[in-house]
């Protein structure tokens, strides 16, 4: 489900759609300066409902707290405009989960470095005060190399505890 909105969103263009859902959809971008260039480096997650923009907002606050090589830099958003949006870089590589349903089984050297680089993102975010509040083998990009860098900000929290009342996250997971 791709939100009506324009295909320029501040400096960025948008392209294909990567991945969409009920509440985001992620196209591919690139600077709207790249006039004619064949790359699209970067991601856009645009907001599709109302509820889904205070997820980009806590993304962007995130991004702005904490730089750590295994968390997904945010570069630049906007969560009070009309269309709300997060652009990130375009990770390559697959998904943690592709990796443990479909990948080859992994030495357990290699499995617990994995880990760890989840671990050290997880220590990264709750050093600044945050909580992740969506930890998952889907939200971990693992690349050729074996970096593994945490993706998908929208349910984290300042603070170790969200309210009572709200939960945030993938309960399977939670």
């Amino acid at each position: 489900m791709v939100p009506d909105c324009p295909a320029k969103l501040g400096i960025w263009r948008r392209g294909s759609t990567l991945h969409a859902n009920t509440s985001y959809c992620v196209t591919r971008a690139q600077p709207v300066d790249a006039i004619g260039s064949p790359r699209w480096d970067y991601a856009i997650k645009l907001a599709v409902t109302k509820k889904s923009q205070s997820g980009l907002s806590r993304s962007i606050a995130l991004g702005a707290a904490v730089s750590h090589p295994n968390v997904v830099p945010i570069l630049d958003g906007n969560a009070q405009g009309e269309v709300s949006y997060v652009v990130m870089p375009l990770l390559p590589g697959r998904s943690m989960k592709w990796h443990l349903d479909k990948g080859p089984r992994k030495p357990l050297p290699v499995a617990l470095w994995l880990v760890r680089q989840i671990c050290q993102a997880l220590e990264a975010i709750h050093a600044a005060g945050w909580t992740h509040g969506d930890v998952k083998p889907d939200n971990a990009i693992v690349a050729e190399n074996g970096h593994v860098t945490l993706i998908d900000l929208a349910f984290a929290h300042h603070g170790i505890q969200a309210a009572a009342d709200e939960f945030r996250g993938t309960p399977e997971y939670a």
